[in-house]
């Protein structure tokens, strides 16, 4: 793509604060499609603060005020507890009129705006909301439609199957560093989100959003930098083919413009034919540091990354404190964004040693009778458990899965392939993951274990004080299933165990 765009400069000039699209509602009937999730409290939050309650109805499927605390309070983790009840309750008394149970969608053909959170069309009782929407799309609100339409400053959006959390972390990392005013928003669960002082940011501040493919379905702007890991089998429960779903990642990247950057992990083969229709310019990075076309690349022990004027500035693995190839490649993504956006390279090395990793993502948590227990709970799919388990297998120590969940219709062979090949050993716990996994080639697992603390000590039992543990899912759900693997280890850290 070219270095100038009318298109986006208009974007970017005329982009208008928050605060004047949300008085513009004053007199809409606004219809919010829940009150537990972050993203429609954020929402809520703002046309409170703007005095717009009186037109205002939300919808939650809880079947009380007291059921939709309980939900809220575990959604907005990244508000301490007093903070999140204070919010609650704010919103209940600002917006009194909230269905629920029974009366969950009552009035919502009345709306003239209906704001919806990422995962709304999950639920089969929001059916009528789909197809409201299918017959008047405009009349449609998302948190990224806000995001894009009035942040006053650069944007980096990141998304991918696996690694986006990661990346945008890097990302913000390295920029903080560099003491840049960094905002960060989106899917990022660790983080509230930004809605509430868009307005407030300056113009020379960074937003970096963590986007998933649910944020991407009705994206009609991309941002000025848009990073993709990979696009891996996940969520093919919710479409008809996988094809589908990679349409869906690829749009952050095909509603950019010509001035605008792509940065892309091109090993993937989705990602390599998308950097050849991409309307913007395009950043390859890769693992092969013979292609002729790389922007980023690794070698055994260094991350190189050319800046905007074409300078190749090398960077050592050993800075980075997160295992694993999949992370250097991670961290050659985030390096191919901090250099666009002219940050210096010793800010880059700064920023990259201070990252230690994100909670829940191959999360090293403590030592437990010489054996190193990994938080990877967050890996719900295949694609992400392989990733975890090739870091370790790089380390050469020996270690034992444990995986569980709902297996989502995804592919689980590769998965498979690698256990079977190396004949690593895994616990099951209840879900069909385990049998998908067994059935691609996996093996039988070591055990099957109902708890997790059940299937963790069979794992430290067989790997008798030596290795990794390593708690990655392969599937969805865990987290409801089974809590408690942090204090678990608390615990036990604490406790000699016999």
């Amino acid at each position: 793509g070219g270095t100038t765009d009318p298109r986006r400069a208009f974007i970017m000039s005329t982009r208008p604060p928050l605060a004047e699209f949300i008085r513009s509602l004053a007199d809409a009937r606004i219809h919010v499609v829940g009150l537990a999730g972050t993203e429609c409290a954020a929402f809520l939050n703002v046309l409170g603060t703007h005095g717009i309650t009186r037109s205002v109805v939300v919808h939650d499927l809880a079947v009380d005020l007291e059921a939709a605390w309980k939900t809220f309070a575990t959604t907005h983790v990244a508000l301490k507890r007093e903070a999140r009840r204070s919010l609650f309750e704010r919103l209940v008394a600002d917006f009194p009129e909230i269905r629920l149970g029974s009366d969950y969608l009552d009035g919502i053909e009345d709306s003239d705006l209906v704001f919806v959170a990422q995962s709304w069309d999950l639920y089969e009782a929001n059916a009528p909301i789909a197809e409201l929407l299918e017959r008047d799309p405009a009349r449609a609100c998302t948190l990224m439609d806000l995001y894009l339409r009035h942040l006053p400053c650069r944007v980096v959006g990141v998304t991918g199957t696996n690694g986006k959390t990661t990346v945008a972390s890097m990302i913000a990392g390295i920029l903080d560093a560099a003491g840049a005013e960094v905002a960060i928003g989106g899917n990022h669960r660790y983080h509230p989100q930004l809605l509430p002082e868009l307005d407030a940011l300056p113009a020379e501040a960074i937003a970096v959003l963590e986007i998933s493919h649910k944020h991407l379905n009705r994206l009609e702007n991309g941002p000025e930098i848009a990073l993709v890991t990979n696009i891996a089998g996940d969520h093919l429960d919710q479409f008809d083919s996988f094809s589908e779903y990679a349409a869906i990642k690829a749009r952050l990247v095909e509603k950019q413009h010509a001035s605008d950057t792509a940065i892309l992990l091109v090993d993937d083969p989705e990602l390599r034919q998308l950097a050849m229709r991409a309307p913007s310019r395009v950043i390859p990075v890769t693992a092969d540091a013979t292609d002729p076309n790389r922007g980023a690349w690794i070698t055994a022990d260094q991350i190189h990354a050319r800046d905007p004027g074409g300078e190749v500035h090398a960077f050592d693995r050993s800075l980075l404190r997160v295992p694993g190839t999949h992370n250097a490649l991670n961290a050659a993504l985030a390096i191919s964004a901090a250099l666009q956006l002219n940050v210096s390279p010793d800010a880059i090395r700064e920023g990259l040693t201070g990252f230690r990793g994100v909670k829940h993502r191959l999360e090293y948590l403590r030592n437990i009778g010489g054996v190193r227990i990994y938080d990877d709970t967050a890996a719900t799919s295949p694609a992400a458990t392989h990733a975890a388990v090739r870091a370790l297998q790089e380390e050469g120590a020996p270690s034992v899965l444990i995986i569980g969940g709902d297996a989502k219709g995804n592919d689980y062979s590769a998965l498979g392939q690698l256990l079977g090949r190396a004949e690593l050993p895994w616990v099951a716990l209840p879900g069909d993951a385990a049998a998908a996994l067994t059935a691609a080639g996996g093996g039988s697992p070591l055990s099957e274990a109902t708890t997790l603390e059940e299937a963790m000590t069979h794992g430290l039992e067989h790997l008798n004080g030596e290795g990794a543990l390593l708690v990655s899912p392969a599937g969805a759900g865990f987290h409801t299933q089974h809590a408690g693997l942090r204090s678990l280890v608390r615990m036990w850290g604490r406790t000699p165990r016999a």
